[in-house]
């Protein structure tokens, strides 16, 4: 089950799966506790506060759309009505989103958005085998003779992945590109100050490894890397056999002297994202470098303590 990372499309999928568990209360049921039991996060005492979340950033999307701006106003009213309404019984509520034909248009307006933004999906399973991962690689450090400082460090880092992967019908994308963008800002940070014994340590290269061939999927997308787009409505799909493969080349050919942007840089040679492999029977279609769109890195603050101990 494939799971996109729009806000749009997450917004339809969350109203979609609240009229299918309404199917198990009364129709004079309060609305609220049936929305609210879509929102898949770990956190329940959130979910308020993150359909909210979600409504901002669907509204952002559309801003970023051509020609689709005045489509704003239809998330606007859905989320003023959700305010103004706030004991509605589910059925007044279903027939809100029925009558305004509300999850048609948010599907509508996320194919459309993803044609003018071009990214990738991340199958259900993907993200289950990628937490099971990352969990195993919790264990092997916690389990390892690394300096405590540093185990501390990477504990952390693994730990704001976890927190991403779980909240992915939340944050999206986004939330898994920002902890690990988060990790290369603070390694280079504390590159300099990492015992030599510990840069020998085969977990510690297997951290390296696993952090940048996850960032090499993320980010840059495979557009930024053969800038091409696909057909409409055919997008990247990384697949969690790839990523694993990938992982395991990249750890072979790391050593105590590799730098966390030599790893990078290897992990995207190594990379299968080819066009062909991607976008299978499909003609790819060439964007003028006007129309690509540059995304600003964003801006991390350092998670670590006490650097200066390593």
């Amino acid at each position: 089950m494939q799971q996109q990372t729009s806000a749009l499309q997450r917004l339809a999928k969350i109203l979609n799966d609240a009229i299918l568990n309404s199917l198990s209360y009364s129709r004079d049921a309060a609305a609220i506790p049936i929305l609210l039991q879509s929102i898949d996060v770990p956190d329940s005492s959130s979910h308020f506060i993150d359909f909210f979340s979600i409504l901002s950033t669907a509204r952002e999307e559309i801003r970023k759309m051509k020609g689709r701006e005045s489509s704003c106003r239809v998330i606007e009213k859905l989320n003023d009505y959700f305010i103004n309404n706030i004991n509605i019984t589910w059925k007044d509520f279903a027939k809100y989103i029925d009558d305004g034909n509300i999850i048609d248009l948010l599907h509508s307006l996320a194919d459309h958005y993803h044609t003018q933004n071009p990214t990738i999906f991340l199958e259900s399973d993907f993200l289950d085998r990628l937490e099971e991962q990352f969990n195993s690689l919790l264990d092997e450090i916690i389990d390892s003779d690394l300096s405590n400082n540093l185990k501390r460090f990477l504990t952390k880092q693994i730990e704001n992945i976890l927190y991403a992967i779980r909240r992915y019908s939340i944050d999206g994308t986004e939330g898994l590109e920002k902890a690990i963008k988060s990790f290369v800002t603070d390694l280079v940070m504390v590159e300099k100050h990492i015992d030599k014994k510990d840069k020998k340590n085969p977990i510690y290269s297997r951290c390296l490894a696993g952090f940048s061939s996850l960032l090499v999927i993320l980010r840059p997308s495979p557009y930024d890397v053969i800038g091409v787009v696909p057909a409409i409505d055919d997008y990247y799909r990384p697949r969690i056999e790839e990523f694993i493969k990938n992982w395991q080349e990249v750890e072979e050919n790391t050593d105590e002297t590799s730098t966390i942007t030599e790893i990078m840089e290897k992990s995207l040679q190594l990379s299968n994202k080819q066009p062909q492999k991607s976008l299978q029977g499909k003609e790819q279609k060439s964007l003028p470098s006007s129309q690509i769109n540059e995304e600003p890195p964003l801006e991390m603050e350092a998670n670590l303590e006490d650097e200066d101990n390593f």
